[in-house]
């Protein structure tokens, strides 16, 4: 007989696309203490993509994680690559909140020695860019990092073609390995890209499960501690 939990988790996820939300219900079915509470708003990274990351941005990302923790959510994660930072920023003791793609960055710049960050869109570049750096001096590494972009994949995701936007993002990815020993997919819509792309000795590197795990063992550790 399987026993039930004594409390189940409560992850908030933030998305700015809605197709996040049935990714990470597939991740967190395979979890038996963990349930969802999504809050997908697509007009935040529209707005940083036009605007940049300003102060009526961080406002808003404030008013989507006040939304959240008002929902009684253990933790916060965002699944935006973009606007990562800004909600890590308002992690508190009674809330933490974790950018997806930070856990994958620290394997990426503890295993690899050349590391290829690939984005879609370039809106992503100076917030992937300062995690990258943040992570190899948290870990006392000096990798060489580079950041390139996967040119028309973003464009085929607004249009919702996503057969073309993964199939530029592996293309694309698949150049990379052949200049670094580790290729790392920024954002979770790149996630399904990685399927195929082998190269002996070299690593490619995605963010919804690793980055989902990582929240999952912090929250089931607070709650021990609780």
């Amino acid at each position: 007989m399987i026993s039930k939990p004594d409390r189940y988790l409560r992850l908030g996820l933030l998305h700015t696309a809605e197709i996040h939300q049935a990714r990470f219900d597939a991740l967190l079915s395979h979890e038996s203490d963990a349930t969802a509470v999504h809050l997908s708003a697509p007009a935040l990274l529209q707005e940083a993509i036009n605007e940049g990351l300003t102060d009526k941005v961080m406002a808003k990302v404030r008013a989507a994680v006040d939304s959240l923790v008002s929902q009684n959510v253990d933790g916060i994660l965002c699944t935006c690559s973009t606007l990562g930072d800004l909600v890590e920023q308002l992690s508190s003791p009674a809330c933490p909140c974790l950018r997806i793609d930070r856990p994958m960055a620290l394997s990426a710049v503890t295993h690899g020695e050349s590391i290829g960050v690939l984005v879609s869109v370039a809106s992503t570049l100076a917030p992937t860019w300062a995690l990258f750096e943040d992570s190899a001096t948290s870990t006392g590494t000096q990798p060489e990092i580079k950041l390139y972009v996967a040119e028309g994949a973003w464009e085929a995701f607004e249009r919702g073609d996503t057969e073309t936007y993964l199939a530029l993002v592996r293309a694309a990815a698949q150049q990379l390995l052949r200049a670094h020993d580790v290729v790392a997919l920024a954002q979770v819509s790149m996630a399904d890209a990685a399927h195929g792309l082998l190269a002996e000795g070299k690593r490619v590197l995605s963010s919804p499960e690793s980055g989902l795990q990582h929240m999952l063992a912090l929250l089931r550790e607070r709650s021990v501690r609780s």
